[in-house]
């Protein structure tokens, strides 16, 4: 099995890439939808960590919180669940994507203000 090999430089290697957008002015663009998205998916972590905890708590010890009907196991585990998947794993996929999308497309992101009122009215 033979390899070929191409003598044109790769996009890795030239500091321009396609259409005269450098590397860093795509990561400028993306950084504040970016920074927006991952800011939230922290702080969803957080929530879904405190829900967790509480989920736990209610099986080992169900008399835990016993006296508010709203603190049961099963509407805890539901928020637990849905604030994980809609609230951290989107807002991490999110930003994620939006950064691997510009990067590899080797495109600035235009229209960024639009993404923070989009993940404003997602969150």
């Amino acid at each position: 099995m033979t390899t070929r090999h191409s003598n044109l430089p790769s996009r890795r290697s030239s500091p321009e890439s396609r259409g005269g957008t450098t590397e860093a002015e795509i990561d400028q663009s993306t950084r504040a939808p970016v920074l927006f998205f991952l800011g939230w998916g922290v702080f969803w972590l957080l929530f879904t960590s405190l829900f967790g905890l509480l989920a736990s708590l209610k099986i080992h010890w169900p008399g835990f919180l016993g006296s508010i009907e709203y603190l049961t196991y099963g509407r805890i585990q539901a928020v637990f669940l849905n604030s994980f998947m809609y609230g951290w794993a989107s807002c991490s996929v999110f930003a994620i994507g939006l950064w691997m999308m510009s990067r590899l497309s080797q495109v600035r992101l235009r229209h960024g203000s639009l993404l923070l009122v989009a993940g404003t009215f997602w969150n």
